[in-house]
């Protein structure tokens, strides 16, 4: 995931798409881990973090899918409104 997000804020021709971090294997993060992941994110230029995996224990299948298609779209009319020219700050999104 970083290596990725590193390659995409680095290349002139993509660095400004926002880019999404997402968590999806099995198992929750402890929380000063997940902390630590979530500012590295934000540093690298994400837009969010996301622990889908922790969504998905939490809120089963339909909950975490939808709470997904709402933070994306909080993303986008976030976005649409100018806060950041390069990023969006990392948000917790427990």
């Amino acid at each position: 995931m970083f290596e990725l997000l590193r390659y995409v804020k680095n290349a002139a021709n993509l660095n400004k798409i926002p880019f999404i971090c997402m968590k999806l294997f099995a198992g929750v993060l402890h929380d000063g881990t997940y902390s630590g992941v979530e500012r590295a994110a934000s540093l690298m230029g994400a837009s969010a973090f996301i622990d889908f995996s922790r969504w998905y224990i939490e809120l089963g299948p339909t909950g975490a899918t939808d709470r997904l298609h709402s933070r994306i779209k909080e993303l986008i009319v976030i976005r649409s409104m100018g806060a950041g020219n390069r990023h969006l700050r990392c948000q917790h999104l427990l």
